[in-house]
């Protein structure tokens, strides 16, 4: 017990009554640990840097840190294959349909990403939106910021505050899992927010 403020407190029972985030295993990436890089257990990300960036294997959902990804330890470039699970052309689009549609959160997220950008398929603001809620619906702590920014902003969709706010709250119980540039985008979105209604 420690007192506080002239009153007892006892640090164990306060501790305890913050909620932690759910597991993103499976969801984020199929490590695992799915915060720690497969191959040498760093962090995946550093949420204080805005140019350290994952690598995602496709093919297997592996994701690896930046450092082990200029290593050359996951993917031969010469035979386009993936050496954590050997498969190969793993950068192709039809690879990445496949795991979204079978489900996997990372494929639809990824998926998502090259309908936004227009990377390998037409731009499209119907698909990409398809895919991060499908993602999002999953909890992928990305697609939870990219559809909060997209709701509050009417980027694809009716600007929809409240919906924005979900997705808001849900990608915060996932903070420490996203790096520099997503915590600014949700920043910003609750700052807009405070803003709209103040």
């Amino acid at each position: 017990m420690i007192a506080r403020d002239g009153a007892d407190w006892d640090c164990k029972a306060e501790t305890m009554a913050i909620p932690t985030a759910p597991s993103l295993k499976g969801i984020f990436n199929t490590n695992v640990d799915p915060n720690l890089c497969t191959l040498c257990s760093d962090p995946l990300i550093d949420p204080r840097s805005d140019s350290n960036y994952p690598w995602m294997n496709i093919c297997c959902g592996k994701e690896i840190c930046s450092a082990c990804r200029n290593s050359g330890f996951s993917y031969d470039r010469q035979s386009d294959r993936c050496l954590l699970c050997k498969a190969t052309q793993i950068n192709r689009i039809g690879l990445i349909k496949k795991q979204a549609k079978k489900g996997h959160a990372w494929g639809q997220y990824h998926l998502g990403i090259k309908f936004r950008d227009g990377n390998g398929v037409a731009k499209s603001e119907y698909e990409t939106m398809r895919w991060f809620r499908k993602a999002a619906a999953q909890r992928h702590p990305y697609a939870l910021v990219e559809m909060s920014y997209r709701c509050f902003y009417g980027s694809g969709c009716k600007r929809n505050m409240v919906e924005s706010l979900k997705y808001t709250e849900e990608a915060m119980r996932h903070r420490r899992s996203l790096n520099f540039v997503f915590q600014q985008n949700l920043a910003l979105v609750a700052v807009d927010y405070i803003r709209t209604h103040s």
